[in-house]
């Protein structure tokens, strides 16, 4: 991050999660609206900071991240800055703009929400089995029913 704001020559920066696929040009028009101090950032629907989906303030990312030491995490650097939280509203049926891919199986499930073969917020169908292809064995341990004495 330091990196990239010693480039940055205005004075409002958005910092964004690449892996956000259903954020709109929308909410970051309104994360800037609501920037009245020196950071506004959403609050996801388990009430969780999104940092990576905010605006900030140019000088107040550069005062917090010039006191990093070594690795660190982005919660506790900009964590100190006095930030206010959005919680958007979405639409029933819309994916929530933080919903983001860590993991393959993510990517596939907002595909699936992107395609309309899947709805926000229920759970993902398990994967149909590939033709030919045989799955490794599970690391995991496998349990059984206790079987009845006689």
């Amino acid at each position: 991050m330091q990196a990239g704001l010693a480039e940055v020559d205005t004075d409002v920066v958005v910092v964004l999660a690449g892996d956000l696929p259903f954020l709109t040009a929308e909410l970051v028009r309104g994360l800037r609206e609501r920037l009245t101090g020196d950071g506004v950032l959403v609050v996801d629907d388990t009430g969780r900071d999104q940092y990576l989906l905010g605006a900030w303030r140019t000088t107040a990312l550069r005062d917090a991240t010039a006191r990093v030491q070594g690795p660190t995490s982005l919660r506790r650097v900009l964590g100190t800055i006095s930030v206010r939280r959005w919680r958007p509203d979405v639409r029933p049926g819309d994916p929530p703009p933080w919903l983001d891919c860590d993991t393959p199986a993510d990517l596939a499930r907002a595909r699936a929400i992107a395609d309309g073969h899947l709805t926000p917020g229920s759970p993902p169908e398990p994967a149909p089995p590939r033709p030919g292809v045989q799955e490794p064995p599970s690391l995991l341990p496998r349990f059984q029913a206790p079987h009845e004495p006689g």
